[in-house]
């Protein structure tokens, strides 16, 4: 699952991982858990690696990720709560606003498609 969540300023919450590439901003993604749906999945990733409590997840579209040969199923949830606490995967959290994150993600990327759809919302 891969998910942004956008505060009630309309701003884009976007992450740099602590592992893997590190330079761009992404969202927030991980693996559904045996039992678990993929709202279940985005919502807890969402907990865990940001620490924001999350009203209204959407579905927006899923997109195949052909690097790593996988099906991501995107989302947008909303926040009133405007404080990360990162984990230990996250090096940095950032709000955005809807150009800026934009500008944030690499360019053609699902996170981009994404982040766009989310400010379409």
């Amino acid at each position: 699952v891969l998910s942004v969540v956008k505060n009630t300023a309309g701003e884009i919450a976007l992450i740099r991982q602590s592992y893997g590439q590190q330079e761009a901003f992404v969202g927030v993604a991980g693996y559904m858990k045996p039992g678990e749906t993929a709202e279940e999945a985005a919502l807890r990733e969402i907990r865990e690696e940001i620490g924001v409590e999350t009203t209204d997840l959407k579905y927006l579209f899923s997109a195949w990720h052909d690097a790593r040969g996988q099906l991501m199923l995107c989302f947008c949830a909303e926040s009133d709560d405007a404080e990360f606490h990162i984990s230990q995967e996250v090096r940095e959290a950032k709000w955005f606003s809807p150009a800026a994150a934009c500008s944030a993600v690499r360019s053609g990327s699902i996170i981009e498609r994404l982040v766009r759809a989310a400010i379409s919302e």
